[in-house]
């Protein structure tokens, strides 16, 4: 993808585009900051609507396949795959921080549901792990498998999260 293709899909100039984005490095490092801004945002409404610990999970579940399901870093991934995986070694670790964060009392209900020790950092590392899996391999339907097995093995409810969508 190169500039001018931006210039046009966007219907601005060169120079107003590069006035803002010297290079593409730039537009899409502005492209990433305005994602981490609304996956922010969006992480904390989720967490204010949802105190329950086995609902959190299941909102922070739909949340994350929600921005999958935009495909945008797949889109990334495709188009410049350097950058992606670049943006995504410096970023995930932020993110999971975030999601880790937002899960704790769900994590802290599961371990005294279950009686056994729950790692946050490993579940959470393991989250995006298949997140990234589900992006590069543009299997729409892991994430919901392995949070089920999540809720079942762990929390000790039925999986189904595709049947308890929470709205975002």
């Amino acid at each position: 993808m190169s500039m001018s293709d931006v210039c046009a899909a966007a219907n601005v100039s060169r120079t107003t585009l590069y006035r803002y984005f010297p290079q593409k490095e730039d537009l899409f490092e502005g492209i990433g900051v305005y994602h981490r801004h609304e996956f922010e945002q969006a992480l904390k409404a989720m967490e204010a609507a949802h105190p329950e610990p086995v609902d959190r999970f299941r909102a922070t579940i739909d949340l994350l396949q929600y921005f999958i399901d935009l495909k945008r870093m797949a889109h990334i991934l495709v188009v410049e795959p350097q950058f992606a995986i670049s943006y995504l070694q410096r970023h995930v670790p932020y993110f999971t921080k975030l999601v880790q964060q937002a899960l704790e009392p769900a994590f802290e209900f599961a371990q005294a549901r279950s009686g056994r020790r729950l790692d946050p950092v490993l579940m959470t590392e393991l989250l995006f792990h298949v997140v990234g899996s589900s992006l590069i391999m543009s299997d729409d339907d892991v994430l919901r498998r392995f949070a089920d097995m999540i809720l079942e093995t762990w929390f000790d409810v039925p999986g189904d999260t595709e049947g308890h969508r929470i709205a975002l």
